[in-house]
């Protein structure tokens, strides 16, 4: 494989951006309870991709920063990280535009699916810790491309860029796959709550700075 270094994606890069995420996210817990379980292959696929579809602009239109890396000019790996301090007018215009975006949502992906994406977000934003920080919304790497350290790179990444941040307490994450918690531990990530979403388990994640946890050693 020949890596690119991580970069900006840009509109050009959104249809990519769905085949990685869906190749990666389809197998969810979160996924199959809300878009595949009980309806056709066909129709499973037509609501993820839009829901992914729907991310990726909402990701552009609030200046959030999703990056991937390449192999040549095939997009192997990405992520949405929501940055704090983003300028308020245009986090105010990007929340217009996606709202615009989202009225036909329901008729597209069902209305119970967005109810629950909704409650998702309401409880593990309301179990984020207090303080600026960084939240990952998404990470994802194409099955063609594991086993190669991409995933480890995008991490090493995400928590460079947010720990370059001195005015931020850290990462949140949250996941519904228990597999994956040992592989965020690794990283620093420590479980801060675990919810019951319709019968579905979230474990909510988050990752101290360092810097902020020397301090408060140094104080104590």
């Amino acid at each position: 494989m020949t890596l690119s270094p991580i970069r900006k994606l840009s509109w050009h890069d959104k249809r990519a951006f769905i085949s990685v995420m869906e190749n990666a996210f389809s197998p969810d817990p979160l996924y199959q309870k809300l878009f595949i379980r009980n309806h056709t292959a066909l129709i499973a696929a037509y609501r993820v991709r839009t829901f992914l579809s729907f991310m990726f602009d909402m990701s552009m239109l609030m200046r959030l920063d999703p990056r991937g890396i390449f192999d040549g000019d095939r997009l192997v790996a990405c992520y949405l990280l929501e940055v704090p301090g983003v300028n308020p007018f245009r986090k105010i215009s990007g929340a217009i535009l996606v709202l615009v975006r989202a009225l036909v949502l329901p008729w597209q992906i069902s209305f119970d699916s967005l109810k629950l994406v909704n409650d998702y977000m309401r409880v593990t934003r309301s179990n984020a810790p207090l303080g600026r920080h960084y939240y990952l919304m998404k990470i994802g790497v194409h099955e063609t491309a594991r086993g190669q350290g991409i995933g480890k790179a995008l991490m090493q990444e995400i928590i460079r860029y947010a720990e370059n941040d001195k005015t931020a307490i850290g990462i949140c994450l949250d996941t519904e796959n228990k597999a994956n918690l040992g592989l965020y531990e690794h990283f620093g990530f420590i479980m801060t709550k675990e919810v019951s979403l319709d019968g579905l388990a979230v474990y909510c994640m988050f990752r101290k700075h360092l810097e902020k946890e020397a301090r408060v050693e140094l104080k104590v």
